[in-house]
C-alpha cells in the first residue's frame, strides 16, 4: 500500500469520525444530557427537562420545569428560530420566533434574593468646603462608574429579534391573608434590529375578588419599545404601564400610569420617570447626563396619597398618607461626590396596619428640609431641619450652622466653633413612638420631653442636655399583656462625646419616681477609643428602694419591706473578650412584720472570652448582729448545644441559716394552704432545666442552725443532664460521731400526664437530740435527749416544677435506744410540787381543825410532786415514731410508743402545714396514752387515776389526759399540769379551806 493511499484512508476515517460527533451532537438525547449536565453546575437552580432538540435553525425544548428560591416555572413547550451557525462563529443572534404558551410562573413561596455587589473603599484626601477651613489638597482621579444609561448599554453581539409570542400564567399572594391570586400575561411584540424600532405589548389581567368586592380585578397595558442604531447599541429606550382597578369602590375604574424614558438627544442623555394617576403627577424624576461630563443632575418632585396606590396594592392593607416634596439631586461619574437638597412635608395614620406594634403611634405629621453633600468619607450638612407633629410640635431637629465630618476618622469641622451646631427639642413626644423600638416588651407612657444641643470640642461633637429628660407614666408589659412596672417618672441629664480619639457618654443621674416615692437613682460613665479592637469600657452607680420596687407588679407574691436599700458598683471592659464588676449591698432590710433581716455584701467578678465562655467568682457575705455567714460561689458557664453548662461549687468557712431569712421573705403571709388554694400552670412539654447541663458541688465546713446546734462537713453534688437531675450525695455529720446522708434524682417522661418523678433517701445514724432541742428552744432542757436512727423515703410526680413540690409524700422511722423523754419541763414540775406544799400545809390545817391524822393527807399531795418529778425526765429504754408528710403539706405522727421500766407512752398526732411558717414552729397535736407500774403506778394508784386492769407485764392505763400541743418547739402540756395541781389540792381539801379562810 503506498504512503498516499494509507494518508487518504487517514484522512477519510477522520472527516468520519468527525461526522460521527457532529451527528451525535444534533442528537435529542445528547442535547438533553448536555443541557441538564449544565444545569447541574448550578445547585441553587433545580432544571427537570424532559426533551431538548437544537438544528441549525430550530430550538424546541419541551415540558421544562425550573425552581430557583422559592419560584417555580412550569413551561410545556419553548420554539425558537435562530441561525446556531451564525450565532456560534459570527456573534451574530437573530431569532425571527420565539413561542412560548401555557407557561405558569407560580410566586407563592417566592424568597426574593437581596444581591449586593461588594466595591471596595475608596480612600481620598481629606479636604473642606467651609471658608474658614485650610484649603483641600487636591482628590485622586476616580474612576468613573457611570458613563450614561444608553452609552453603557451595548449588547456584546449582534442581536435581532421578532415574533414574540409569550403567554402564560403568574400566581401571586394577595391580600393580608395571602390568598392565591392568578394573573393572565401576555408579551407579543418584535422589530428588534439595526436602524428599526421594536417594540413588545404587554397585556394583563388579574382578578383578586368577586363581584362585590371593592377592587374586583386590575388590567395592565404596556409597551416597551427601543431604537436600535446598530446591531448592539441603542439610541432610545422607553416604557409605559397602564394599570386600571376596577370594583364597587371604582364603577369607572381608577388608572395609575408608570412611563420611563433614556434617549439619546443633541448634547448627551435624557431620563425621565414618572407614576401618574389621572390629571396628577404622583412621582416624577427628571435627569440629563451630557456629553463629555463628569456629572448626573436632576429633579425630582413627589405628590401621592394612600389613595393614588391602594386599588393597585393586591389587597393588601395600606396605611393613611400624604406626601408632597420636591428637590434636587447630583452626583459624578464614579458616585464619589453625591448631593442632594429638598423638602418634603407628610402625614401618616392607621401604621398599625404595617405593624401592629405602631397602633399607639396615632396621627403624625412630619416636615423636612435638607441641602447635603457627601465625597469620600467627608459629609458636609449646609441645611438639615425635621419637626414632628401631631395636634401640636413634639419633635424639632434643626443644624444650626453648616459643618462637615469625616466618617471614617470622626473628625468635625465646623464655621463657628463657638457656636452650637444641632438642636434637638423635645416638645412631647409621645412614649408610643419610640416603644417599637422596645421589641421584647410593651411600653406605654404620655410623653417625652427635654432638649439638648451639640457643638464642636477638639474635632468633635459634644452633646449636652439644656433641658432634662423627662417622660412621665411609664409603663410596661410583657407581650402576652401581663403588667410588670406602672406609673414610673423618669428624669435623666446626661452628656456624650465624639472625636476621632475615640466617644465617651455621661449619664450624670437617672432618677425613676412612683407615687410611693424615688424607686431609682443611677450615674453611669462609658467610652470607646478610636484605636483598633479597642474595648467599651463602662462604671456605673445605682440605689434602690426595695419597698419602692416591691409594690410594683412585677413584685407580686414577693414580701414587703418597711424598710430596705439595694446599691450596686459596676465597672467592666466589652470587646471579644468582656470583663465585668458588680458589687452589691443590701441593707437595713425590716419587713412589714417588724423582722430584720440580714444585711448582704457581694462581690461579683466575671471574664467571657471570645467563644462565649464565662468564668465567675461570686463572695458573699451575711452579717446579722455578732453572726456571719461567708460563701464563695465561683465556676463556669459555657454555651453547648444550643444551650448553656454550668460548672459550679458553693462553699462556705461558716454559714446561719438565720441568714437566710432573705429568701423566706419572698414567701406570702403566714395563712393555712390547703390543696384547693394552691394553683399551678399546666403540664410542661419540656423539663424547666432544658439547655442546662453540669454540675454544681457543695462544701460548707459549719452550718449553724443556732448557736446551740450545727453541722459540719456539709457536702454535696448535683448533676444536671438531658435525662434528668441528679442530688448524687449531700453528706453532714450532726455531731461527733452523726451523720447526715442523702441522695435523690428529678426524671422527665415527656409521655407522661405527669412528667415530672422525684424519688430521694435519706439515713441518719446516732444522731443525738439534745442540741437540736435545745437550739429550738434556748434555755430550756430539751424536750427529748436520746440518740437516735433515721430512714425515709421521699417521692412525689407533677406536671411542673411547682405540682411536683405541692405532690411531694414521704415516710421517715425514728429509733432510739435509749435517753430522756420531758412529758413535764422543769418549771412546770416546780409549779406542782409548790402547789404539793400548799396542799400539805392546807392539809395539815384542815386536819388539826378537824381533828385528822395530818400525815395520810399530806403524803397524797407528795405523791403529785413526786410523779410530776418522774415525768420531767422519763428515762427510756426505746423510743419509736413514724412520720408521714402528706400532699396537703401536713405532718402524720403514727405509732408513737415509749417504753422505760415503770412508764409506756403509745400515741400518735398531727403537725398542720401553715404557710411560711418554719416546720419546728408548725401548731403540733399528739395525744399520747399512758401506762404505769411499780412507784410510779402505786402513786398514781393513791391518787386514784389508775385503771383497775394490768396487761402482762403489770402495767396498767392512767386516767389522766396526756396532750403535748405547741410545736416541736416549744411542746405545751398545760392540760397535764392542770390536772396534777388540780389533784394536789382537791386530794387534800386545802382548796376547800382556802376558801373558808378567805370567807368565799
Amino acid at each position: 500500500m503506498t504512503t498516499s493511499r494509507k494518508i487518504l484512508i487517514l484522512a477519510a476515517v477522520a472527516v468520519g469520525g468527525v461526522f460521527v460527533v457532529v451527528g451525535l451532537a444534533l442528537t435529542s438525547p445528547f442535547q438533553t444530557w448536555a443541557l441538564k449536565k449544565a444545569a447541574a453546575s448550578r445547585p441553587e437552580v433545580s432544571l427537570a427537562i424532559d426533551r431538548v432538540s437544537l438544528g441549525w435553525r430550530q430550538i424546541e425544548v419541551q415540558t421544562i420545569r425550573a425552581e430557583y428560591d422559592g419560584a417555580v416555572l412550569t413551561l410545556p413547550k419553548l420554539e425558537a428560530q435562530v441561525a446556531l451557525w451564525a450565532a456560534a462563529f459570527r456573534q451574530d443572534i437573530n431569532v425571527s420566533k420565539l413561542v412560548a404558551r401555557g407557561w405558569t410562573l407560580d410566586l407563592k413561596k417566592y424568597r426574593p434574593a437581596q444581591v449586593v455587589q461588594a466595591l471596595g473603599p475608596i480612600q481620598y484626601s481629606s479636604f473642606s468646603l467651609l471658608s474658614t477651613a485650610r484649603a483641600a489638597q487636591a482628590l485622586p482621579a476616580v474612576e468613573s462608574v457611570f458613563a450614561g444609561v444608553l452609552s453603557q448599554m451595548q449588547l456584546p453581539m449582534n442581536v435581532a429579534l421578532d415574533g414574540v409570542i409569550l403567554e402564560g400564567n403568574i400566581i401571586l399572594l394577595s391580600g393580608a391573608d395571602n390568598l392565591p391570586v392568578t394573573m393572565q400575561v401576555a408579551l407579543v411584540g418584535g422589530n428588534f434590529a439595526a436602524g428599526k424600532e421594536g417594540a413588545l405589548d404587554l397585556t394583563a389581567s388579574l382578578q383578586t375578588g368577586g363581584s362585590d368586592a371593592q377592587v374586583r380585578g386590575i388590567d395592565v397595558r404596556g409597551t416597551l419599545k427601543a431604537v436600535m442604531n446598530t446591531p448592539r447599541t441603542f439610541t432610545n429606550l422607553r416604557g409605559g404601564v397602564n394599570a386600571q382597578a376596577h370594583g364597587k369602590a371604582f364603577p369607572q375604574g381608577v388608572q395609575l400610569t408608570v412611563e420611563t424614558d433614556a434617549a439619546r438627544v443633541k448634547g448627551g442623555e435624557n431620563y425621565t420617570f414618572t407614576v401618574q394617576s389621572v390629571g396628577k403627577r404622583l412621582v416624577d424624576v427628571q435627569a440629563n447626563f451630557p456629553d463629555n461630563s463628569e456629572r448626573l443632575g436632576g429633579v425630582w418632585r413627589l405628590d401621592v396619597r394612600d389613595t393614588d396606590i391602594a386599588p393597585f396594592m393586591l389587597g393588601y392593607p395600606v396605611p393613611t398618607f400624604a406626601a408632597v416634596g420636591a428637590g434636587m439631586f447630583e452626583t459624578d461619574t464614579g458616585f464619589a461626590e453625591i448631593y442632594g437638597a429638598g423638602r418634603l412635608n407628610a402625614s401618616a395614620n392607621r401604621l398599625e396596619v404595617l405593624a401592629p406594634e405602631l397602633r399607639e403611634m396615632g396621627s403624625l405629621k412630619v416636615f423636612a428640609e435638607f441641602d447635603l453633600v457627601h465625597r469620600g468619607d467627608v459629609s458636609r450638612i449646609n441645611t438639615f431641619a425635621l419637626e414632628a407633629t401631631q395636634d401640636e410640635p413634639v419633635l424639632k431637629l434643626a443644624a444650626i450652622q453648616t459643618f462637615e465630618i469625616n466618617t471614617s476618622t470622626g473628625e468635625l469641622k465646623v464655621a463657628d466653633p463657638e457656636s452650637d451646631l444641632i438642636e434637638v427639642n423635645l416638645l412631647g413626644l409621645p412614649v408610643a413612638w419610640v416603644a417599637p423600638l422596645v421589641s421584647t416588651h410593651r411600653l406605654s407612657g404620655n410623653s417625652i420631653s427635654g432638649k439638648f444641643t451639640a457643638n464642636a470640642r477638639d474635632g468633635g461633637v459634644r452633646a449636652t442636655m439644656i433641658e432634662p429628660l423627662r417622660v412621665d407614666g411609664l409603663s410596661l408589659r410583657e407581650k402576652d399583656g401581663e403588667l410588670l412596672f406602672q406609673g414610673l417618672n423618669l428624669q435623666s441629664d446626661f452628656t456624650a462625646e465624639y472625636t476621632a480619639r475615640g466617644w465617651q457618654a455621661e449619664v450624670a443621674s437617672i432618677e425613676v419616681n412612683s407615687g410611693e416615692g424615688k424607686l431609682l437613682s443611677l450615674s453611669m460613665k462609658a467610652g470607646q477609643s478610636s484605636e483598633k479592637n479597642a474595648p467599651i469600657i463602662g462604671t456605673g452607680r445605682a440605689a434602690i428602694a426595695l419597698p419602692v420596687i416591691l409594690n410594683q407588679p412585677l413584685a407580686q407574691g414577693i414580701a414587703r419591706l418597711q424598710r430596705g436599700d439595694l446599691r450596686l458598683d459596676f465597672s467592666g471592659s466589652w470587646s471579644e473578650a468582656r470583663d465585668l464588676q458588680v458589687k452589691l449591698a443590701l441593707n437595713n432590710l425590716i419587713t412589714d412584720d417588724a423582722r430584720q433581716l440580714p444585711s448582704i455584701a457581694a462581690d461579683l467578678r466575671a471574664q467571657i472570652d471570645a467563644s462565649l465562655q464565662t468564668r465567675f467568682n461570686l463572695p458573699i457575705t451575711c452579717t446579722r448582729e455578732s453572726s456571719v455567714s461567708d460563701l464563695v460561689l465561683q465556676g463556669t458557664l459555657a454555651p453547648k448545644n444550643e444551650g448553656l453548662r454550668v460548672e459550679a461549687k458553693l462553699s462556705g468557712r461558716e454559714v446561719w441559716l438565720d441568714d437566710l431569712e432573705l429568701l423566706s421573705a419572698l414567701a406570702a403571709g403566714t395563712t393555712v394552704a390547703t390543696q384547693d388554694e394552691i394553683t399551678f400552670d399546666g403540664r410542661d412539654e419540656r423539663p424547666f432545666w432544658t439547655g442546662v447541663s453540669g454540675e454544681i458541688e457543695m462544701a460548707l465546713q459549719i452550718l449553724h442552725y443556732t448557736k446551740e446546734f450545727e453541722m459540719r462537713g456539709v457536702m454535696g453534688n448535683i448533676k444536671i443532664s438531658d435525662q434528668g437531675m441528679a442530688l448524687e450525695t449531700l453528706r453532714a455529720g450532726l455531731g461527733e460521731e452523726s451523720a447526715l446522708n442523702m441522695q435523690g434524682k428529678v426524671d422527665f417522661d415527656p409521655a407522661s400526664p405527669a412528667p415530672y418523678t422525684l424519688a430521694a433517701d435519706m439515713t441518719m445514724n446516732d444522731f443525738v437530740s439534745g442540741p437540736l432541742f435545745r437550739a429550738l428552744s434556748p434555755g430550756n432542757l430539751p424536750q427529748v435527749e436520746g440518740v437516735f436512727n433515721a430512714k425515709s423515703q421521699i417521692s412525689s410526680t407533677g406536671q411542673n416544677a411547682m405540682d411536683l413540690m405541692r405532690r411531694t409524700q414521704g415516710d421517715l422511722q425514728l429509733r432510739s435506744t435509749g435517753g430522756v423523754f420531758r412529758v413535764l419541763p422543769p418549771q412546770s414540775a416546780a409549779k406542782v410540787e409548790n402547789a404539793g406544799r400548799i396542799a400539805a400545809l392546807g392539809a395539815f390545817l384542815g386536819n388539826v381543825v378537824g381533828g385528822k391524822d395530818s400525815q395520810a393527807f399530806a403524803s397524797k399531795a407528795q405523791a403529785v410532786a413526786e410523779l410530776s418529778k418522774v415525768l420531767t425526765a422519763i428515762n427510756y429504754d426505746q423510743l419509736n415514731v413514724s412520720v408521714h408528710r402528706l400532699s396537703d403539706f401536713n405532718t402524720v405522727l403514727e405509732n408513737f410508743s415509749l417504753i422505760s421500766p415503770e412508764v409506756r407512752l403509745i400515741g400518735g398526732g398531727k403537725i398542720t402545714a401553715l404557710d411560711g411558717v418554719d416546720f419546728f414552729q408548725q401548731p403540733l397535736n399528739l395525744a399520747l396514752e399512758m401506762k404505769v407500774r411499780g412507784k410510779t403506778g402505786a402513786a398514781f394508784d393513791f391518787l386514784g387515776v389508775l385503771a383497775e386492769e394490768k396487761d402482762d407485764l403489770g402495767y396498767a392505763v392512767c386516767h389522766l389526759p396526756l396532750k403535748i400541743e405547741g410545736s416541736l418547739a416549744r411542746p405545751d402540756t398545760s392540760e397535764l399540769q392542770t390536772a396534777f395541781r388540780k389533784l394536789a389540792m382537791d386530794r387534800t381539801g386545802a382548796d376547800d379551806l382556802l376558801q373558808r379562810l378567805l370567807g368565799r
